[in-house]
């Protein structure tokens, strides 16, 4: 009872913590009289301290947590000053290095020197004691490897980066960042970090940039077989052509409808009605982020441009190493660290690809839907987003949750 009651009072699994509240437990417990005649000994006066020790670290995890809850809010409303302070005071009233106040303030820090240099030095520091406790978990590697380059020290950026991709190598996001930290700093690995990129599937092999690493395009792995046929689809939906694209719906097994490919055929073929109930039911079965966007899209279809351009440019640019809108709740802090998460994972000096190979696919198909009704000026923002802020489909990676809901 004493050692769940002080870890759910400052709700961690310090070790030390529950060690001490095991032995007083087991002190206690040895205390008691073996009948019902009384008490012997002392150590029943144990019980006094024990329960000094719980009020104590119960308010003092009160208040730190009071000034976590306060740093998620300014965070959240775009105040990383105010919710690097309150971070900052979340570990000065923890009376251990609690790992989610680290991140958060890693993340605050860290975000405010981007701008500001001053803020470099606590969020290098925060990062290398959260690794210290938390070595496993790649991207504190990653937003540490930033921090370093943004320090003047190439090496250890790279370094750091390195273990990053050493403990999550399917990252694309963390092979990107490596290659370009590789080529940054002319290392001799940057044709083998951009060609290990290239071979992975979550890669966007779409990306402009791949036009300057002709030597990486060869190590694409061939698509699995079970995957020629939809990528025929799309192919076809893409070129506009309702018919071949139903033609090959047909080819696919009998267990295998597929909603959404049915549901953009029957809109390219002009039956807006039933390609919005298909869509539907592809979203209520898959639950995918394609079917997702595409109601979106079918809603904002007749809407201006720039309202169309703004609602896709929250969601698709929008990265996470928890995938597309992943970061928030359901990620590291939360789940590992029993703390909610703070609205970022990823630092803005990371750099990710502005689009994706399914992604791509789908707004291929929007354009091709634009430009059979009349009104490609509503998808100017296409050739925007797969450009990416440097005309070589990468952005900076905002790390902001948006998920589809």
């Amino acid at each position: 009872l004493a050692a769940m009651t002080l870890h759910a009072t400052v709700d961690t699994p310090e070790p030390w913590i529950m060690a001490w509240s095991a032995f007083l437990l087991a002190a206690l417990i040895a205390g008691q009289p073996a009948g019902t005649t009384g008490r012997t000994g002392r150590l029943h006066l144990l019980w006094l301290p024990l329960g000094l020790i719980l009020v104590a670290a119960g308010l003092a995890g009160f208040l730190a947590g009071q000034n976590y809850e306060r740093g998620i809010a300014a965070a959240e409303a775009g105040d990383w000053t105010g919710a690097a302070a309150a971070f900052d005071r979340t570990s000065d009233r923890f009376f251990y290095r609690d790992s989610a106040a680290l991140l958060a303030a890693g993340l605050a820090h860290g975000t405010l020197a981007a701008g500001d240099p001053d803020h470099l030095p606590p969020a290098i520091e925060r990062f290398e004691a959260l690794i210290a406790r938390e070595p496993g978990w790649p991207g504190n590697h990653a937003n540490l490897a930033w921090l370093y380059r943004q320090a003047g020290r190439p090496q250890a950026a790279l370094a750091a980066m390195t273990r990053a991709v050493e403990i999550a190598p399917e990252s694309a996001i963390f092979r990107l960042n490596l290659a370009l930290l590789a080529e940054e700093q002319g290392a001799g690995q940057s044709a083998a970090a951009w060609s290990a990129l290239h071979a992975l599937p979550a890669a966007w092999h779409g990306a402009p940039l791949w036009e300057g690493y002709p030597e990486a395009t060869a190590s694409r792995p061939p698509e699995p077989v079970g995957d020629v046929v939809h990528l025929a689809i799309w192919d076809a939906l893409a070129a506009g052509d309702a018919a071949a694209a139903n033609r090959l719906l047909d080819q696919l097994p009998t267990g295998e409808p597929w909603p959404l490919g049915r549901g953009l055929a029957a809109l390219l073929a002009g039956d807006l009605e039933t390609a919005r109930e298909t869509i539907d039911l592809a979203r209520s079965t898959t639950g995918s982020l394609e079917s997702f966007l595409w109601q979106n899209w079918l809603r904002l279809a007749d809407a201006p441009a720039a309202e169309q351009r703004r609602w896709s440019f929250d969601q698709l640019t929008t990265h996470s190493i928890f995938t597309v809108g992943g970061a928030g709740t359901d990620i590291y802090p939360f789940d590992l660290l029993s703390r909610h998460g703070l609205p970022v994972d990823l630092l803005p000096g990371l750099i990710c690809f502005s689009s994706n190979d399914a992604l791509d696919r789908s707004l291929a198909v929007l354009q091709a839907w634009h430009a059979g009704r009349g009104t490609p000026d509503r998808v100017g923002w296409i050739a925007e987003l797969r450009a990416g802020t440097d005309g070589r489909g990468l952005a900076r990676c905002t790390g902001r949750p948006s998920p589809p809901s």
